[in-house]
This record gives C-alpha cells, structure tokens and sequence, in this order.
C-alpha cells in the first residue's frame, strides 16, 4: 500500500510539474488585433465632397482611415469595411488607450463632463469618439458633450487622436 501511495505522489508531481512549464511557455501565435477605438469628423468637412475621416485604432497599433463619418456603425461593423488608407501609430498608442478606458469609471466620466456644443450646426466640425470597453461600446459626441482634455480618459483619447491623424491625412475630394 505503501508503493501504491509513493506511485501516486510520483505522478502527482509529474502532472504539476508538466502543467506548470506548459503554463509558462509564451504563446507562439500573437493574438489578433481588434479594434479598440474610433474617431468620426462630422460637420463642415462634407461641405465640398466626403471629407470627414473616420480613423479606427486597433490593438496593434495600425490606423485605419475612412473616408466617411461612419458614427452610425459600431467598431466591429467598420472594422470589416476596405479602408482608404493604412498607417500605423507607435504600440504605445493603442495600449495607453486600453489602460486609460480600463482604469475609467467610463458612465461617471460621461456623467461629469459639460453639455458639448454643435460646431457642426455652424459648418465647423464634430468629434463621435467609439471606444471598446469591458461592457462592450461606448460612444461620445462631441455635439452632447464636450471633450474636456482636463479628465484623463479625454485627455488619453486626445493624445491618441493626434497620433491617429498624423501623416493620416486624404486629399480633398470635390463634388
């Protein structure tokens, strides 16, 4: 009975000693990119032909630029269209973003920041900002509320923003 319980104790160990070193191996896949969030132009850039750019980021780090505000769909619905363009932003971009939303009370962000203004409604331009949370999307326009660069979820949103649209930009399409 003795052998039988040492046997026992042998596998034991074997078993936790095998699951332990293939828990510590690294993935060989990466994981797949997906989109983490979007910024619409809309207003006064469609004055002469579609020139508001949606921009998508996604977790990689690549940007992906539409020539629409496309605010009506959600990220996985853009993230299937052709883009009009590719660029990429430094991996740091997309994963401040991640950390900023995830460290966000995102409801009382959005319960805290002042009633927006409709620039579009006197041919300047309005921002709807997509963002992928835990709960699932979040969306912010800048028409109900302003973007207000002194809370940090904004402010992170911003910073990426700018990264997104540098070298990011279309030519000018007349009708």
């Amino acid at each position: 009975m003795k052998s039988f319980y040492a046997l026992f104790a042998l596998v034991a160990v074997a078993l936790v000693t095998a699951a332990c070193s293939r828990a510590a191996e690294p993935t060989l896949a990466p994981a797949e990119p997906v989109p983490i969030y979007a910024v619409s132009e809309v207003g006064g850039c469609a004055m002469m032909g579609p020139n508001c750019l949606t921009r998508l980021l996604w977790s990689d780090g690549t940007v992906t630029i539409y020539r629409q505000p496309l605010i009506e769909l959600p990220l996985s619905g853009l993230a299937a269209l052709s883009p009009e363009a590719t660029s990429q932003v430094d991996p740091s971009v997309p994963q401040a973003v991640i950390a900023a939303i995830d460290a966000a009370d995102i409801d009382l962000v959005i319960a805290g920041l002042p009633e927006g203004q409709c620039w579009a409604c006197v041919d300047g331009v309005d921002f709807v900002l997509l963002l992928a949370t835990g709960d699932g999307e979040v969306r912010i326009d800048s028409a109900d509320t302003a973007l207000d660069s002194a809370v940090p979820l904004i402010a992170e949103l911003n910073n990426a923003a700018a990264a997104m649209g540098q070298n990011t930009d279309l030519p000018i399409v007349s009708r």
